[in-house]
């Protein structure tokens, strides 16, 4: 561990998300986003992966990203639901033929959205459950659990 983060991490700051002493958070800065992308696209060269991606990525930030890329990511994975629908995202990554999978598409922790009147009444309508109606909120795939 580098002298600069032992030296936060025994000043009380945590070991994951070290601070400094204005206690804005201590970021390498002299490092993108874009040329992480230009290592995946590299990685992917190899034949080692089959294809890459982003999460969480807003429209600025592949706005930011796909002028300077080779590869355009093939996936963004985003939270996604009727309580969180992020259309413009949804809108501009099938825009540029950037698939959208959504992680926690039942509302996050409890599943929130399973007992939601809406949700409720169109499982009613088409005769299936509560989280057939979530799962084709936007007709985007879900990663199975613990398959990232």
């Amino acid at each position: 561990m580098p002298c600069r983060q032992r030296a936060h991490i025994e000043a009380g700051n945590h070991e994951k998300f070290p601070k400094l002493p204005d206690g804005s958070r201590d970021l390498d800065k002299t490092w993108s986003y874009i040329q992480t992308w230009k290592e995946l696209e590299k990685v992917l060269k190899t034949g080692k992966t089959k294809a890459i991606g982003v999460a969480n990525f807003s429209k600025p930030y592949l706005e930011g990203l796909l002028p300077h890329v080779e590869i355009v990511p093939a996936v963004n994975q985003i939270e996604n639901h009727p309580l969180l629908p992020q259309q413009e995202i949804v809108d501009f990554c099938k825009e540029k033929n950037i698939h959208v999978t959504a992680y926690s598409p039942f509302g996050s922790t409890g599943s929130p959205l399973f007992s939601d009147e809406t949700v409720a009444a169109l499982a009613k309508t088409y005769q299936v459950g509560p989280g057939n109606i979530l799962l084709s909120y936007h007709s985007l795939s879900i990663p199975p659990h613990g398959k990232y």
